[in-house]
């Protein structure tokens, strides 16, 4: 919630570089709660990943600056709360990360994933109404107004559209989380995360395909490092061999 509520406050740049505090979050709490053990193998592909992403970032910002030169706007006060926007960004990155780790913590110690999906689902629900009730009561309403006539250029989206795109958006989520607590019932929670990062590779197959826009340089760069990091993490001896699958066990 806190990263997608940054959007609103600060750039796709800013988010993209602290979401992936995730990766230290996961392994400082993986070390604390899992007993984790990682060698400089691991700490060499981190890094590289990490860099990586900095690169990533740099490649946005320079393509940022090229537009506002092109269009001879500075857009000074596009981003007026951009700090707020940071503050939330950085602290979705570690929550992420702390979610992942515990997300592992439970599928392990049960051994099965359904348990765990089950009761994040209810969870989630009563949170997601309450929330929704609370914090989001106006927003839903314009999403889901369809207007009339004259008001339709005005309207987020129709409501037809807007139902779509929920069950979609309900639908990739749902999926996503089933596979990824198979995947931390296989492997551990900082490779998840690292290998996260590899979906720029798909970014750049949409960019390509539907936008024709082709990513600089510096962006293909950040994806080889990427790679190459999490190429590297996997090398070295997993984490999770010789640990229990109990916290603290």
């Amino acid at each position: 919630y806190l990263t997608v509520l940054a959007y609103r406050y600060t750039t796709l740049t800013s988010i993209s570089l602290f979401d992936a505090l995730a990766i230290p979050s996961t392994m400082v709490l993986s070390r604390c709660l899992l007993n984790r053990t990682y060698t400089k193998i691991h700490l060499l592909g981190i890094a590289m990943c990490m860099v990586g992403v900095v690169v990533n970032v740099l490649q946005d910002y320079e393509s940022d600056e090229e537009r506002k030169r092109d269009s001879g706007d500075d857009n000074t006060n596009l981003y007026p709360y951009r700090i707020r926007g940071d503050i939330l960004a950085i602290a979705g990155g570690i929550l992420y990360g702390i979610n992942d780790t515990l997300c592992e913590a439970s599928v392990r110690a049960m051994g099965f994933a359904s348990e765990f999906l089950g009761m994040v689902g209810l969870f989630a629900f009563v949170i997601s109404i309450v929330q929704a009730a609370v914090v989001e009561r106006d927003d839903i309403a314009k999403f889901f107004h369809s207007g009339s006539e004259g008001e339709k250029e005005a309207s987020a989206c129709s409501l037809v559209a807007g139902w779509g795109l929920l069950l979609a958006f309900v639908l990739l989520n749902l999926i996503s989380y089933s596979l990824a607590a198979q995947f931390l019932l296989l492997s551990e929670a900082a490779f998840f995360n690292l290998s996260l990062l590899t979906g720029d590779l798909w970014t750049v197959v949409f960019s390509v395909t539907a936008q024709h826009i082709i990513p600089g340089p510096l962006f293909f760069a950040a994806l080889t490092l990427i790679v190459g990091g999490v190429c590297v993490y996997e090398m070295a001896p997993s984490p999770v061999a010789g640990t229990s699958d109990h916290p603290n066990g």
